[in-house]
């Protein structure tokens, strides 16, 4: 009896030894694969399209655009938001400057308290050679933030646009003294065509996002 007791003791503590064994190597595998798994999240952030506006690569809808011209005003400016077949945005009208018209926009309600920080716009667009504005509302503001950027005719570009050009704006007017742009306060954004520039335009979108500078 005494020899089959030391025989189930040894069973058991070899058992227990290569539990413990099997216990530490499981752990060292969980807590490498814990590892490799909040570095594969972060390689997935940084490659994420939140900080996209406007992509062409996922569904762009219309519908979440709205259309505001110089009609407010009296003036008889119309436009047109549309997604064409790339699944780009299209931003399309006439310019009249009758009765002191002159401007038609689209615009987009967003929240840019979701995006990381930011300090520029990267627009890639293709246009018709004329000079388009993209514009920026805060909540509670009949001020608006403005910047120009030109665009060459049936030619694809690339526009990097930094928050710190935008200037305030009040019915057309620059205004000299305005507090600066704050983004957690911005609503909306969009795109204004303007300055007398009568006639037909176009201008496709084709993607919008926010950036860092290095």
């Amino acid at each position: 009896m005494k020899v089959l007791s030391q025989i189930y003791l040894f069973q058991k503590n070899h058992k227990l030894h290569e539990f413990s064994l099997f216990y530490h190597k499981m752990s060292d595998f969980i807590s490498s694969l814990y590892k490799y798994l909040i570095f594969i999240n972060m390689l997935n952030i940084g490659i994420s399209n939140n900080n996209y506006i406007i992509n062409s690569s996922e569904k762009v809808k219309k519908t979440n655009w709205f259309i505001v011209n110089d009609d407010v005003m009296g003036g008889i400016s119309n436009s047109s938001i549309e997604v064409n077949k790339k699944n780009n945005l299209i931003f399309q009208g006439n310019i009249s400057l009758k009765n002191n018209g002159g401007f038609a926009s689209c615009r987009k309600e967003f929240n840019f308290k979701n995006l990381p920080s930011f300090d520029s716009f990267e627009l890639k667009i293709k246009g018709d050679g004329k000079t388009y504005k993209l514009i920026l509302r805060t909540y509670n503001s009949s001020v608006y933030y403005s910047v120009d950027f030109k665009t060459n005719k049936n030619k694809l570009t690339t526009e990097k646009i930094a928050l710190k050009k935008f200037k305030p704006f009040y019915r057309g007017r620059e205004i000299t003294k305005y507090e600066n742009l704050k983004i957690d306060k911005i609503k909306l954004i969009g795109f204004q065509i303007s300055d007398k520039q009568e006639g037909s335009f176009s201008l496709e979108i084709l993607s919008l996002n926010t950036i860092q500078s290095k």
